[in-house]
Order: structure tokens, then sequence, then C-alpha cells
């Protein structure tokens, strides 16, 4: 029986109209049915200067029915596994379980096979790498990816079968004083930027930006890449301040469908500029570089954010959250950015309070303001706790103030585990949205308290920054009224369709009173349900026509096929891992 992974990315495809084929093309080439033969990947791995792999399943050491199999080297591999560094420096594994199908996990009594997992791997080192696995996978009717280092919770950057573009290395990072010249046009950027490769890790950049006291829009996890990061938008705590990470791309190189290297910018293949910075990755082509902005690094004054229930009571633990979500518009409005986490069971900060509270936590910033500014944002706030909560919650503010962004962000950074099965659902959140106060409360205190799923995530990330640059790119046009992008996610046990499919019945229904609250909103796509229904208006809004026209011109035979992504419409994966045509 096919396993779950394998079978949801089927349900995600969408009818669509037939095209008009060969027979013979009906379906992507597969190491079952029609795979060049041992002699032309021999050939192709000539072009590539010999970096092409073909890589044994990552906890293939764990089992006896494979080559590699080495019990010393297993128990290391299940020590590193929740390690996203290991996920990271494997080409072909990702931080989800789920989306190599479980195919071969750290545990010697599950079965084992590379059935989940890419067939070939192109490590590339130049962008002739990447421009020869494009147009080998083009001529042979290959599937398709791009792996960069597996923050993918759509699962876009594995398929079984596939040829996967693995851009990791290319990691490069030059910082350029201003002004900068767009390629094609010549004209200049005023302003500094930094040039990356499209593999380079978040983290990388800023302790390279940090010598020059600069920084760039990034967000919490600092092994992320620039790569799928950007071409989804990319949200940060620097976003009400600067914009999306994608508003701050001031030109890429682009390796499109055909194998062709563009640049792209306002002036240049505008629509590749425009599609591709918040169009979704793995669908445009491959990013090879960003020339990204850079702006002086804002001093931090850090907050510890921490309010617990003094009793248990759903009732009030409701009511305390929808009335803290209706004051951040105007907290964020007043400069306040940052991450927080909601819900029942949280473990304690502090070893003053107690062991586990009710409540939230947040990691908070002001740019280059302190405590004045910060407690005349509190304030209102604290007033409706200390009159209408008088007696059933308190609140507790750690301040801290950091030399720069880089320093506050090594501090917060997000360290959560790998190498684990969860689906995720996840909102963006507009000012009406957050005013009301009955419809927040609930859900985010029936999702926070849920047994069967993790806290909330809110991270309060838009705001007038976000808001400045609508209709400058293909971001969801849904950021640019948003205040807030929160999360919630349920785990679940590998190797159990049962419980997978109750974790994503679970998020589902706990985020749906948020769906009917904003029924012109959406989500943020490298964050969000995976099986959304009508995904193509959730991620996209009414970008999606234009996305969808940008992608039939330059990739009519789509060479780049994911899900959910634009134009994925015509293909769908079946349950041996083939993707055929509808």
């Amino acid at each position: 029986m096919a396993r779950l992974a394998v079978a949801v990315t089927a349900l995600l495809a969408a009818s669509g109209t037939v095209d008009a084929s060969p027979a013979s093309l009906r379906c992507k080439a597969h190491p079952s049915c029609r795979w060049p033969p041992q002699q032309e990947w021999e050939l192709f791995n000539k072009t590539v200067q010999g970096h092409l792999l073909a890589p044994p399943p990552p906890a293939g050491v764990c089992h006896t029915n494979q080559k590699t199999y080495n019990a010393d080297q297993c128990a290391a591999v299940t020590k590193e596994w929740p390690d996203m560094n290991f996920h990271i420096e494997n080409p072909v594994s990702l931080f989800m379980n789920q989306f190599n199908n479980d195919t071969c996990l750290p545990d010697p009594k599950a079965p084992c096979s590379d059935a989940g997992y890419p067939s070939r791997v192109v490590d590339a080192r130049s962008v002739k790498d990447v421009e020869a696995a494009v147009r080998f996978a083009r001529t042979n009717a290959l599937r398709l990816i791009v792996k960069s280092t597996g923050h993918d919770y759509q699962g876009r950057s594995s398929a079984p079968g596939a040829l996967s573009v693995w851009v990791h290395h290319l990691d490069s990072i030059n910082y350029r004083p201003g002004p900068f010249k767009l390629s094609g046009s010549g004209r200049s950027i005023d302003g500094n930027v930094v040039v990356v490769g499209g593999g380079a890790q978040m983290g990388n950049i800023a302790n390279v930006l940090s010598k020059v006291n600069q920084t760039i829009v990034s967000g919490q996890a600092l092994t992320v890449s620039v790569g799928g990061y950007i071409t989804g938008g990319g949200h940060s705590a620097l976003s009400p301040k600067f914009g999306m990470a994608a508003d701050n791309v001031v030109e890429m190189q682009v390796v499109l469908p055909t194998g062709e290297t563009v640049m792209a910018n306002q002036d240049t293949n505008k629509d590749i500029y425009w599609a591709v910075l918040g169009g979704g990755g793995s669908t445009f082509g491959v990013v090879t570089e960003y020339v990204i902005k850079t702006h002086p690094s804002p001093k931090i004054f850090g907050i510890s954010l921490i309010l617990f229930m003094l009793q248990k009571n759903d009732t009030i633990a409701s009511e305390v959250l929808g009335s803290f979500s209706s004051f951040i518009p105007d907290m964020m409005d007043a400069g306040l950015a940052g991450y927080m986490v909601l819900g029942a069971g949280l473990d304690s900060p502090s070893p003053y309070l107690p062991p586990s509270i009710d409540g939230f936590e947040g990691q908070l910033a002001l740019f280059d303001k302190g405590e004045a500014e910060w407690n005349a944002i509190i304030r209102p706030f604290n007033e409706t706790l200390n009159t209408r909560f008088k007696g059933q919650a308190k609140l507790i503010a750690i301040t801290q103030e950091y030399n720069s962004y880089n320093d506050w962000l090594q501090v917060v950074a997000d360290r959560n585990p790998a190498g684990v099965n969860a689906w995720m659902a996840s909102r963006l959140l507009d000012k009406e949205a957050l005013s009301n106060q009955e419809v927040m409360g609930k859900t985010l205190w029936s999702a926070g308290s849920n047994p069967d799923a993790s806290s909330v995530f809110f991270f309060l990330v838009g705001g007038k920054g976000v808001a400045a640059n609508k209709g400058l790119n293909a971001v969801n046009p849904a950021w640019r009224s948003a205040y807030v992008h929160t999360i919630t996610v349920s785990g679940f046990a590998p190797l159990n369709e049962t419980a997978a499919k109750h974790s994503a019945d679970v998020v589902d229904s706990l985020y749906q009173p948020l769906r009917d609250l904003t029924p012109n909103g959406g989500a943020y796509i490298n964050e969000a349900f995976h099986f959304e229904k009508n995904w193509q208006k959730t991620f996209w809004g009414d970008n999606y026509d234009r996305l969808l026209q940008i992608k039939r011109r330059v990739d009519p035979d789509d060479v780049f096929w994911c899900a959910p992504c634009v134009g994925n419409e015509r293909w769908q994966q079946d349950k041996t891992g083939k993707l055929c045509r509808v």
C-alpha cells in the first residue's frame, strides 16, 4: 500500500484541461519508465564536472537491506536526525519526514528504500552546472526539483525518482557599498547591497554584514537559505520596518526552464523579476544569485514578554488572548515586532514562575527605541489587564538592549528540531480580524490548548513596511494588509496514515474560523496547510492569474512542477510516485 506522502501530493492537484501530447510523454520519466540509460548519465556527469550524485537513503546505515548499513554510523545518524544541520548537509533529506514518504527513517525496525527520494542529484557548484541539469531534465522529460537546505514545509524540494538540483554550495556572500547598477539598463540604485549565491544561508549572511554594521531582512531561522525564503516572500521581524525579503531584492540571476540564464530586475526581464519574488520556488526557474538591499543595523530594545493565567479558566484565557490581539495593530504601528507563542502548558521561561504556564511568551523588539517607548506601547493593554482581568492574569516584561539586529537574532533564533512528521495550518490576520476579540480569543485558545496540536505561533511581522510595497511583486496581496502571521502545528507518528490524516484534520479545523474571519485574506505559502482547498487564491490571491500566464509562457512544457505551486494543475503524482498528466 502506498504510504501517505506519495498519495498526498496527488490530493493537491486540481483538475485541469488535458494537453494534447504524444502518448509517450503522458508521464515524466521515472526510474521505472523511460529512464535514461547509464551511458547517458555518465556523459551528463562529465558535463557537470563530476558533480552528479546518486545518494543513498540518509538513514540507510540503520538498515541491513541497504549497502550502506553500518551499526556504528546508525547510532550517529539517529542522534543527529533531529539536528537541522544533518538535513541541510544531506543532498536529499528534508526537515519533515513525510515529504520523503517516511521511506527510510533511522529506525532499524522500519522499512527502508530509496523510493521516496530523488534518484539523482546535481551538487551544483556553478551556474553552468544548473544550466546543464535543467537542459538534461528538459531533454529527457525528467521530473526536476530544487533543494537548498531542506527548510521546506510544503515538500517542494523532494520528489520520488526525480533529478534534483542541490544549490546548497552556491553560497557566496559579497557585500558591495552602493550605488548598484542594474544589469541591462545600467540604471543606478542608491544604497548598499549584498550579492549572494542562491544557497547562501541567512545566518552566514548576517555574520558577514554585521562586520560592516549592515543587515538584510531575514527571518528567525538562521540556517534557512535565501532561495526558498525569498521566492515565498520572506517574513521577518524587520518586515514592519523594511518590508518583505522579496521587496528588498534589487536583482537576481535565474536559470530558466530552457536552461538559459538571465538577469531579472525592474528594468530587464520584468515579468520574471515580478513572478519569482513571491510566486514560489521551483516554479519559474532556479535562482542562482540574488542582489539584496542592505540596511544599517538598528539597535534593538528587546522585550521578553510573558503573560500567564493565575488560575485555570478557559473562558478567561480566551478573553485575555482576544483582548491582547485587538491591541496588536496599534502596538505594531508604534514600532513593535517579533515572535510569540500562545497556548496552554507552555514551558516556563523563568525559574521564578510555575513549571508551565497558560498564556503567552514573546520575544519582541523595538528598533532604535527604548524603555520610554516600550512603556507607552504596552500601557493600554496593561491597564485593560489590571481592570477588566484584575486578579486573573499577570504580565511580565524583561528587557535588554542589543547593539544590532544580528545580536538579538542570535538570542531568539529558531532552534526547533528537524526530522519530524507534522502538518501545519496558517493565516494572515489584518486589523479587522485582530479586532474581533471573540473569534480571535476562542480560536487562539482552542488551538493553543488542543492536546493534539502544538501551541499557536503568533508572528508580528506585517504592518507598515509590508503595506508600503503593495504591487511591487507577486507576494500574496493578503500580506499587504496583514499585521500577524499565525501558525498551528500537529505532529504525528511516522508510517501511520490514520495518524497523519488526523493531524491534518486537526490543524485544518482549528484554523477554519480564521479563514471564515478573513474571507478575502490568505496564507503564507512557505508555512501553510499542505491541503488548502482553494490554494491558488489562498497563497496568491489576485496575483494568481498573472502568475499562471507567466508560467505558461516561460515553462510551457512544465519542466518545473511542484505542489502547491503555480501552474501545477496539468499534472499529478500517482501512487507509484510517477508524475503524469491529468
